[in-house]
């Protein structure tokens, strides 16, 4: 499963040099071996909704076909099972490997990992000054004010609570007891949810350690954690962390990510099979076939992934309302405003039914040729995907040129996706109304191309603004859109085709300003005024070496962008966009001998210090503090934080580094290191 509640190009590196075979991704580029050994490359999407378009395959004036609808529910179990075997039947070619990297998630961790963000600027939700309270920061960086967040690292006043991953470490020779080995000796940690107390209120130390590990959400008196099996509560008020309730998951449930808005907290879920009923939760009455929503369009035949949406009373873990919908178990990426909950998912599909009708489209075989006969004939066959794919090669291997035959077919279905592309690579956007606690199908909409995750959503004044890629996986035929839909998800003003070749690596919308960072060589930032929603308009456009995979604003007129340079190591730049037209590189800064930094993974792992206006990023095994004053950069220090640093969190004059192995606590002004804590037992 993927998800796009944030990732990043150093998880898009590491996932392309994993096992791919473990790569799920909507389209890509698929190759079929035919017997003289060449090769044809075909892009199409493995599964997804199909948006009924009729097009000239002129590559000018691409239309944009738009669905908008309800939900429907089904009326019977046989129903929902047609349903479900129709969109089986239109899962087309087997994916193969794309030439670029996947945007994805492959581990549990890495999952657990990738939900964060801050829409607001940066004074309010990371490290402002809080007067009259104990510290000045106890939140985690989040997207919009209001809405928490999961993450492995939440404060109270007396406490903060770290959910410490298993990890491993390298044994140190005078450890060992054979210090002669010349091989590397490990270590196990088994990691755990660790009960500290708060610097300020006395010394920095662990005092308590569970073996229960997640995912984080706080309220003033409680504490949730979750993972992939179960969610508990607990009790902070008494200091003792008193479990007060918990909630069995299914085994075949996967968490895609939850929200919190005051004491309760929202839930999206998807089975890892697809059937019904269904029983997301093992305590709860399992959801009824006939109470599973689809979009109510008969063409809506490729959602074949069952959603759940529940939310959560976090007092006494009630379930206060579910709603369970169909979508596409392709990329998903949420997004939750104060008032509702988006689900967006790549509903789109090219497959080899829509090959044979590009090829008897074009004057590739004349149409009484006894070949273009046999692909009439194939086309009308009750064939799996896979058979009638084989048939089609087949056919081909006959012909009088084969290898000849083959690249121009190559060339006409990569001429028929550059005409329409934006009508068959589409994401699909359930929008749900959430209102304390109870959920409610409210509109549903598409666009073209494909969100990069949280970020690429706001909601404003009624309105949706939303950054997509459209075929992001093609070097060639790649573009970046920006839609904005109303409260029905209809679109009603668009800018399309910025940074032809490219993708999107970070969004941010501030105010009437949409800021979208786009690479594939060079990082281009595009500044779009958002000011009339019928027709947003790129103003300004700035190129520079590197990429940044995360903005943070820094006051009314700055950006701090976090990615990587040229050559691979972390880096920092300070955009100037104070004028929209014009914007700047007020300075930058690349992270010495890094690979990445923490923050391309989450950017949970980012924390602003908008008081003494220093910039924390976790890299390797440091914190680097980075000071932004006076439209310059720069280091102010490095402190040393053990084994793979996550998070920081300010404490009046301190502020502390969680990584995998150890607590480090340093001056906040000095950055003198006054007290490490090892985690590793």
């Amino acid at each position: 499963m993927m998800t796009r509640d944030f990732v990043s190009r150093t998880t898009r590196r590491r996932v392309s040099s994993s096992n791919k075979n473990d790569i799920l991704v909507c389209y890509m580029t698929c190759y079929m071996k035919t017997k003289t050994g060449m090769l044809i490359a075909l892009v199409i999407v493995g599964i997804g909704f199909s948006v009924p378009v009729v097009l000239d395959g002129s590559s000018e004036a691409q239309t944009t076909s738009e669905f908008t609808g309800e939900f429907e529910t089904f009326d019977s179990k046989d129903g929902f099972e047609t349903y479900l075997a129709r969109a089986d039947s239109r899962r087309g070619l087997p994916t193969g490997f794309s030439s670029t990297p996947s945007i994805s998630v492959t581990s549990d961790a890495a999952l657990a990992d990738a939900t964060g963000g801050a829409q607001q600027p940066a004074q309010d939700t990371t490290g402002g000054s809080r007067t009259g309270t104990a510290f000045e920061t106890r939140q985690t960086n989040i997207q919009e004010s209001g809405v928490g967040e999961p993450d492995l690292v939440k404060v109270t006043d007396e406490y903060t609570y770290y959910s410490q991953a298993p990890t491993s470490i390298r044994i140190e020779p005078q450890l060992r007891e054979n210090p002669n080995a010349t091989s590397r000796e490990w270590k196990s940690i088994a990691g755990g949810l660790h009960t500290i107390q708060n610097p300020n209120r006395g010394q920095l130390n662990v005092t308590n350690t569970e073996s229960r590990t997640g995912q984080l959400l706080r309220t003033d008196t409680r504490l949730v954690v979750y993972n992939e099996s179960l969610v508990t509560g607990y009790d902070t008020t008494d200091n003792e962390n008193t479990q007060l309730w918990e909630l069995p998951l299914n085994e075949s449930t996967s968490v895609v990510t939850t929200r919190r808005i005051g004491d309760i907290a929202y839930f999206v879920v998807r089975e890892r099979t697809a059937r019904c009923p269904v029983q997301p939760i093992e305590t709860r009455d399992a959801v009824e076939c006939t109470d599973i929503y689809r979009p109510s369009i008969s063409e809506s035949t490729n959602s074949e992934t069952v959603y759940t949406a529940f939310a959560v009373d976090l007092t006494d873990g009630t379930v206060e309302d579910e709603l369970t919908f169909l979508g596409s178990d392709a990329q998903t990426a949420v997004y939750m405003s104060a008032e509702s909950l988006y689900v967006s998912y790549e509903t789109s599909s090219f497959d080899i039914d829509d090959v044979i009708s590009v090829v008897l489209d074009s004057d590739e075989f004349a149409s009484d040729s006894a070949t273009a006969a046999e692909l009439e004939q194939l086309s009308e066959y009750d064939l799996s995907p896979q058979a009638k794919r084989v048939e089609f090669e087949n056919i081909i291997d006959r012909v009088e040129n084969p290898q000849k035959a083959q690249q121009n077919i190559s060339a006409d279905v990569d001429s028929y996706l550059a005409a329409n592309k934006r009508d068959l690579f589409r994401s699909q956007i359930v929008k749900i109304s959430t209102s304390d606690g109870e959920l409610s199908q409210s509109a549903m909409g598409s666009v073209p191309g494909v969100p990069l995750n949280q970020f690429s959503f706001d909601e404003t004044d009624g309105e949706l603004r939303l950054a997509t890629t459209v075929m992001e996986t093609d070097r060639e035929q790649s573009e970046n859109d920006l839609y904005v839909l109303n409260d029905e998800l209809e679109i009603q003003g668009s800018v399309q085709g910025m940074a032809d070749g490219q993708r999107v690596y970070a969004v941010r919308f501030i105010d009437d300003r949409g800021y979208v960072i786009t690479y594939r060589q060079v990082d281009p930032l595009h500044v779009i005024d958002l000011s009339d929603s019928n027709t947003p308009e790129e103003v300004g456009t700035l190129r520079l070496p590197g990429f940044s995979e995360y903005l943070h604003p820094i006051g009314d007129d700055q950006l701090l962008g976090v990615g990587e340079s040229q050559d691979g190591n972390g880096k920092v730049v300070l955009f100037d966009v104070q004028d929209a037209s014009t914007p700047q590189v007020a300075d930058s800064l690349v992270l010495a001998n890094t690979y990445s930094t923490a923050v391309s993974d989450s950017h949970h792992a980012f924390m602003n210090d908008a008081v003494h206006q220093n910039a924390y990023i976790p890299a390797g095994d440091s914190m680097y503090i980075l000071n932004y004053g006076e439209r310059t950069l720069t280091q102010e220090e490095i402190v040393p934080a053990g084994q793979s640093a996550k998070r920081t969190r300010l404490y009046n004059d301190q502020v502390v580094v969680f990584s995998e192995t150890q607590l480090t606590a340093f001056n906040r002004t000095s950055y003198a290191v006054e007290n490490r804590v090892s985690l590793t037992g």
